[in-house]
């Protein structure tokens, strides 16, 4: 439901969407949204959908939200579309859901959300009851058209149901999702013949074909929050338990903003100040339907006083109270209008509400109401009491004579000088490092006059370094603690209003015998008859001299022995080089290099390690791009055992020589120790993939027939992928079938370990079809070795792909079949064309050359043409060939034999070899008797397809 407030963002239905969503299950459905920035800046919104029953949830499955971010400037708007795609065997109800819009880095706290229903239907198939009931609301709602209701409004909706079954029905309706307090069902009532007597009935009773009315009475509580509002009605049969009616009932309770005198109450309307405390309690009640959000402030005509309310923005339920406490002060700058004699300062405050005005409406709108006749409330400032104006005359006495000494002050009198109390120099060792160094202690006097502070060291061979520290612009007798300076605060402290430093550490990196001198240095003061400089010391002070020995240098030991364990291994993940040595003096120890150098092109590959200063423990110096590792254990007080391991698999294969190079803190330029291994390392390559078997499941094919290939590979880890080819052997040209890449085998093949050795192994594995012919098929194995591209290659032996057979089924001649061989006789007409219809089928084969001779010309496997005889042939021979690719031929003739016909009407006859139904006796060109006749010239007509 989107509240009736003033909010940045909003969002609407499309108006095309209109009418209930009803959806059928196994259906998608579509419906569209607007969304609205109506803030006054660019925002990035989220859209989601939930869930507002546990029913329902399974609705997040079905729907998505196409886009889920926007990207909107201020006033803008985009459309979003909501695609429902229905399970086929979900079951039939009402389901709720909610659009949910937020914009969490641009407007936080704000959101709007949209509240829909979905009803889902089963298509029904009544056989026993007949048609299922029918209902329908009067007026009708949609979305676009929903029923409006005013706080207090009554509203009728009339139910239309219509009994389509066969059978008398009791029909019961109800809101499941509305509370009771929001309707009233009334069913017509039933007259029993009774006088005086009139039963209101629990359903509605029709008879099959009739309809009847069920009243539904719409009366929304009071304080019902104004919106949208979607909720179910649901239609119940007592014959059919399991049959429910649903249909969505749009409504639309409007805003009412009623906020008047009547509101605010005000406790209490006068206070007299100090006499009173200036506190006042406001009471807020939202009169209305719609959420309030308020900001409350006041003031007065004379601008005396200050108003400090508990909360300053309100935000109001309908029918909601809420109580806000208000402090009223005087200003603290303005005491002086307090009146020194009278009744007091009285004054009206006027205490004021206002619409937050943070966003822009996209339409102009009517602002909600704000109260005018708030209750006046009366601040009254009582006068000073009498004592108050003989302070007054003391004050101006004492001022007079204050100022007087405060001249005398300024012109003549200067501040104590700093002075260095104690000055001492002392060394200490670091129990873990060793390390010897100086620290200074030091407390000086007055050191609100201190302007700095300066160090001088002093070496044996007389060379001066000097150290300041400056003390604060601030620094003065009320904030002494401004006069330490930034360096020192955490070494020095305030005691007894003198300068306290402790434990003050001195950087010496170089042994020898120092001093050191402490110099004071005042702030410049100019008066009128007196002065002070800066420049000058005001007071020094030398303390006993420090004498540094040489520090340790880290070490390795002598007893390590040698690096590595072994002197070769292999590239695997499963195997580490290791090396171990020990360190003496560790805590000297700044940096380790562990350096490793090809003997064969001298690569160098340095793995560098940094002490950590609080675990004393060695860190990678880039530890996201390193897998090796380095572990110092403590051996003893000051010595350690470092082991560093590294997977074999991140070194290149070949020979090395490692090094490792300690650098002590005293010198970072030069390796204080270095170690290197006595023996070549040899890391050994990856063994290649090699093909132990690949050979055809079958040495010949027939055509159209996919190719089956068995294979086995060794360390297929190192495939990249493979190609297999064929090799004709008839041109020894070549080319590729396919490839396949190693994940593209896992559903097909398998893989087995025999010992240390991993096979691929393949079996039966479809290639494709090839061409008629013979050829070998070649198997080529890419892998990568050392960033390297090596091939394994493997041929088989000769497989022959063989021609589909092929046969001719039927050959004929006007209709009748001819053998081969046979002979067709047919009367030559003087004067007539002779044309001969000729047929043939041929079956099986690819690519066959059909030829009909003498007639040039390809044809297809089942055809026919229309054969035209010269009138000067006395014998011709017909012949159907058919050639595959390899050359091979079968051939069907059959020969035209003319002869004279005695009889105008005597038609063709075909040899008696060719006819059932002659005697077989006869001989194959010997043709019957007939009467003598002149025969005809025939006409020589070019063939034609039939």
């Amino acid at each position: 439901m989107q509240n009736a407030t003033n909010n940045p963002l909003l969002i609407q239905e499309k108006n095309e969407s209109v009418g209930n969503i009803k959806i059928l299950s196994g259906s998608t459905y579509k419906h569209y949204f607007f969304v609205f920035n109506l803030g006054n800046k660019r925002a990035e919104i989220n859209v989601s959908i939930a869930a507002t029953n546990k029913i329902s949830q399974q609705l997040q499955e079905w729907c998505i939200v196409e886009p889920n971010f926007l990207d909107l400037d201020p006033g803008e708007s985009k459309e979003i579309t909501l695609i429902f795609e229905i399970p086929r065997d979900i079951k039939a109800n009402n389901y709720e859901y909610e659009i949910f819009i937020e914009a969490p880095q641009q407007y936080p706290g704000k959101f709007a959300r949209c509240g829909q229903k979905i009803l889902v239907s089963r298509p029904i198939q009544e056989e026993k009851w007949g048609d299922v009931p029918q209902f329908t609301l009067n007026p009708p709602v949609s979305s676009e058209r929903p029923y409006c209701l005013s706080i207090g409004q009554k509203a009728l909706i009339t139910i239309e149901v219509e009994n389509r079954s066969q059978l008398v029905d009791s029909f019961e309706l109800n809101c499941p999702d509305l509370d009771r307090e929001w309707f009233t069902i009334r069913y017509p009532e039933r007259d029993f013949n009774l006088p005086g007597l009139i039963v209101e009935t629990e359903g509605l009773k029709l008879n099959p074909g009739q309809i009847g009315q069920i009243y539904l009475l719409l009366h929304p509580p009071q304080f019902t929050l104004a919106g949208n509002y979607i909720r179910t009605i649901e239609l119940t049969s007592q014959n059919r338990k399991d049959l429910a009616l649903l249909d969505a009932l749009y409504l639309k309770v409007l805003p009412d903003d009623t906020f008047n005198k009547e509101s605010i109450e005000i406790k209490p309307l006068k206070r007299t100040l100090p006499k009173e405390p200036g506190e006042f309690e406001i009471i807020i009640t939202n009169q209305g339907n719609i959420q309030r959000d308020f900001q409350i402030s006041g003031k007065d005509k004379r601008n005396l006083f200050t108003y400090n309310f508990e909360s300053e923005r309100i935000e109001l339920l309908p029918g909601q109270s809420e109580q806000i406490n208000l402090a009223v002060k005087p200003r603290l700058f303005w005491f002086w209008r307090r009146p020194l004699w009278g009744k007091g300062l009285e004054t009206n405050l006027n205490i004021e509400f206002q619409n937050p005005q943070d966003i822009v409406l996209k339409n102009p709108q009517k602002h909600t109401a704000l109260p005018q006749d708030i209750p006046e409330v009366i601040v009254i400032w009582s006068r000073r009491p009498l004592w108050v104006l003989i302070l007054l005359i003391i004050l101006a006495a004492s001022s007079l004579l204050g100022g007087s000494f405060y001249l005398w002050w300024i012109l003549f009198r200067l501040p104590p000088l700093p002075r260095i109390d104690t000055f001492q120099a002392t060394t200490t060792t670091d129990a873990e490092t060793e390390k010897e160094s100086v620290i200074l202690n030091w407390q000086i006097l007055n050191p609100q006059q201190l302007e700095r502070i300066k160090i001088v060291r002093t070496d044996e061979n007389n060379s001066k370094k000097y150290q300041i520290f400056n003390t604060s612009r601030q620094c003065n007798a009320n904030n002494l603690e401004e006069c330490i300076s930034q360096e020192l605060t955490s070494v020095c402290n305030i005691e007894n209003k003198n300068l306290n430093c402790q434990q003050i550490p001195v950087d010496i990196k170089n042994p020898g015998n120092y001093t050191f001198e402490l110099q004071l240095f005042p702030k410049e003061i100019r008066k009128p008859l007196n002065k002070r400089d800066s420049r000058r010391v005001s007071d020094s002070k030398l303390a006993n001299t420090i004498s540094l020995a040489p520090r340790p240098i880290a070490q390795i030991s002598t007893e390590s022995g040698s690096l590595a364990a072994k002197s070769s291994y292999k590239k695997s993940e499963s195997e580490y080089l290791e090396f171990k040595w020990d360190i003496n003096n560790f805590s000297q120890l700044q940096r380790i290099n562990i350096i490793s150098q090809e003997n064969d092109s001298n690569k160098k590959q340095v793995y560098s390690y940094l002490i950590s200063q609080t675990t004393r423990q060695p860190v990678a110096t880039n530890p996201e791009q390193r897998q090796d590792n380095l572990i110092c254990s403590d051996l003893d007080k000051n010595s350690k055992r470092c082991l560093w391991s590294i997977p074999s698999s991140l070194i290149p294969a070949g020979n090395y020589t490692f090094e490792v190079e300690l650098y002590s803190q005293n010198n970072l330029k030069k390796p204080s120790s270095r170690i290197s291994t006595k023996n070549t390392i040899t890391i050994l390559p990856k063994p290649l993939p090699e093909i132990k078997e690949f050979n055809s499941t079958y040495q010949s094919y027939q055509e159209e027939e996919s190719i089956l290939l068995n294979w086995a590979i060794s360390n297929p880890s190192q495939i990249q992928y493979l190609t297999i080819s064929a090799i004709s052997s008839n041109n020894n040209s070549s080319r590729e079938i396919t490839r396949y890449y190693l994940n593209e085998l896992s559903s097909t093949c398998s893989v087995t370990k025999d010992r240390d050795l991993e096979l691929l192994i393949c079996d039966r594995i479809p290639i494709g079809i090839l061409p008629v012919g013979n050829y070998n098929l070649q198997m080529i194995v890419v892998a990568n070795q050392e960033e390297k591209e090596i091939k394994v290659t493997q041929q088989t032996n000769i497989i022959s792909i063989k021609p589909m057979p092929f046969e001719i089924v039927s050959f004929s001649i006007n209709g009748k079949e001819v053998q081969q061989g046979g002979t067709y006789l047919y009367t030559r007409q003087k004067n007539l064309p002779t044309i001969l219809n000729v047929a043939w089928s041929v079956r099986g084969g690819r690519n066959l050359n059909i030829e009909l001779l003498p007639l040039p010309g390809d044809h297809n496997p089942n055809g026919s043409l229309r054969y035209s005889l010269s009138p000067q042939s006395e014998r011709e021979t017909i012949a159907l060939q058919v050639t595959n690719q390899l050359g091979k031929q079968k051939t069907h003739s059959v020969i035209i034999q003319a002869y004279t016909s005695k009889s105008p009407t005597q038609s063709p006859i075909t040899s008696p070899i060719n006819n059932r139904e002659s005697d077989s006796r006869q001989t194959p060109f010997s043709p019957p008797s007939f009467p003598e006749q002149t025969s005809p010239e025939p006409l020589e007509i070019d063939p034609q397809p039939d």
